[in-house]
Order: structure tokens, then C-alpha cells, then sequence
């Protein structure tokens, strides 16, 4: 998804690399859609991006119709919250899902939590509004260290998410 419509450049900056004084590559910030076939059963869509600054509910239609094509039936989304937690202390996960029993079969602390929402529960909510089983993993980071991204939260994530690969979702 071509980014255009849905960043601001003061903010979100495209990025440029030069070696030895020439132009290398030159990236806009963009949401990128990755496939793989995982076995004769499987299939798997990646889409990596940063949330957009304007047009929200036009860049969800995006994906959503993407989601549609592709007839996908399930989606592992990950994100991260500030919390009071300490950056010495295991990065916590916690999930929300699109229904109860997936938070049970993997074992997953469930969250409550009623307020201004990200890209990923907005994502979520519409994909669970159209029938896709969405499971959304959460890292609370530390909110005295302002980095992004974060190695530790993505790394907690990504672990994380691959123990749910052990069980069929």
C-alpha cells in the first residue's frame, strides 16, 4: 500500500542510504504484504508497516480488501503499549482475541482495557467484524525508554507468536 495518502512527511521522513558519497536506495514509509507457501496446507501472508498519520479508515479498507482476495481466515497481529514495567523484568505479553477460547488454548493472559486504540485494534476489531479469527499480541515496554523500534519488545513478540505456531491456531 503506497504510503502517500497516509503519512506525514515532517513526521515520518523517507529514509536514504549513501556509501561513499552516492545514492544507494531511497525507501518511503509503505505497508508491504510478504506470501509463503508453509507446507501443501498452508499459506502465509506477512504484511509489515507503521501506523499511518492520516486517513485511517481508508488505509483498514486497504487492508481489509487485501484480507479479502487472499480469503485469509486467520491473523496474528502484533503490538506494543508504554506501561509502568521495568526494563531489568521479562518483557510481558498479553492478548486480545476474537474469541475467548483462543486466549485459553494457548494460554495467553487476556487484557481489559477501554480507551484510544492503534492501528492494530483497529485492524483487529474489523477483521473480527468479518468472520476472521484474530488473535493480537501485546508488549508492555517500559515508558521511560522511548525507542522504536525496540529489540527486546520485538523479540518478546516474536517469540512468543512462534510458541502459537506449535499449536494450530
Amino acid at each position: 500500500i503506497d504510503g502517500e495518502e497516509f503519512f506525514d512527511f515532517t513526521v515520518r521522513r523517507p529514509t536514504i542510504r549513501v556509501e561513499d558519497g552516492v545514492v544507494e536506495s531511497l525507501e518511503w514509509p509503505a505497508c508491504r504484504f510478504l506470501y509463503a507457501a508453509a507446507g501443501d496446507a498452508q499459506e502465509l501472508v506477512i504484511g509489515t508497516a507503521i501506523e499511518p498519520h492520516l486517513h485511517w479508515r481508508l488505509y483498514t479498507e486497504q487492508i481489509l480488501a487485501i484480507v479479502s482476495e487472499l480469503g485469509i481466515r486467520r491473523a496474528v497481529l502484533l503490538g506494543a503499549y508504554l506501561a509502568d514495567v521495568l526494563y531489568s523484568r521479562p518483557v510481558g505479553i498479553t492478548a486480545v482475541a476474537s474469541h475467548a477460547d483462543l486466549l485459553d488454548r494457548h494460554a495467553l493472559e487476556p487484557t481489559r482495557y477501554e480507551g484510544p486504540t492503534g492501528m492494530v485494534g483497529l485492524l483487529g476489531y474489523e477483521l473480527r467484524m468479518r468472520g476472521v479469527e484474530t488473535l493480537a499480541l501485546w508488549a508492555g515496554l517500559p515508558h521511560y525508554i522511548n525507542v522504536s523500534p525496540n529489540p527486546r519488545g520485538a523479540l518478546a513478540l516474536l517469540l512468543r507468536r512462534n510458541r502459537l505456531q506449535h499449536d494450530a491456531l
